[in-house]
């Protein structure tokens, strides 16, 4: 029988204590930049959280200078997150809000990347990829974005739930779902997985 009263090591009891510290400190460092930085970031305006919720932010507070060729910079953003745009028709620079739809090489999976016309990357619409991801209806500063709806046993590639239409809008501080988002589990009656 081992003795109760032993501790564990401190290394053991420790990592998540210093994994959420150094996460604070990352959170941190990326919410402001110095008055001299005016170029535009490849960074969201501010961190991306950790759970299976929308990814979005509010306004940063960092100054913003608007990327000389628009669509070009979001497609740069994609990029740095291991993405490549689905569409890049869809990138409507007349907008004030704008999206592009990416996927990564050899993967099935997309994401929605939200970015606002004066240069700054808001997130994603969720911490997790989704299945299969398509824009519904685009306005100035509303976006509907149409996620397949996968059962348990469905293929990847061949989704039998139906579809679920969720509104994201830009209230000029922040980008809000008004549905609730599909759950991601691959285990639940209907999944956007």
């Amino acid at each position: 029988m081992q003795d109760s009263s032993r501790q564990t090591p401190l290394s053991n009891r420790t990592f998540p204590i210093l994994a959420l510290g150094l996460t604070a400190i990352v959170a941190f460092a990326g919410c402001g930049a110095s008055p001299a930085s005016k170029s535009a970031s490849t960074q969201p305006a501010t961190g991306i959280s950790i759970t299976d919720q929308p990814s979005t932010a509010t306004t940063s507070t960092r100054p913003i200078t608007t990327p000389a060729d628009p669509l070009a910079w979001a497609t740069s953003v994609l990029k740095s997150q291991g993405y490549a745009p689905v569409n890049a028709d869809q990138y409507s620079a007349s907008r004030e809000l704008r999206i592009l739809v990416g996927k990564k090489a050899g993967e099935a999976n997309m994401r929605v990347f939200f970015f606002i016309g004066d240069g700054r990357w808001l997130g994603t619409d969720t911490t997790t990829p989704s299945g299969q991801v398509t824009v519904a209806h685009q306005g100035d500063n509303t976006a509907q974005v149409t996620y397949s709806l996968y059962r348990p046993g469905d293929a990847d590639r061949n989704p039998t739930g139906g579809t679920k239409t969720v509104t994201f809008k830009w209230n000029g501080t922040k980008l809000i779902p008004l549905d609730q988002i599909p759950s991601a589990d691959p285990k639940a009656a209907l999944s956007r997985r």
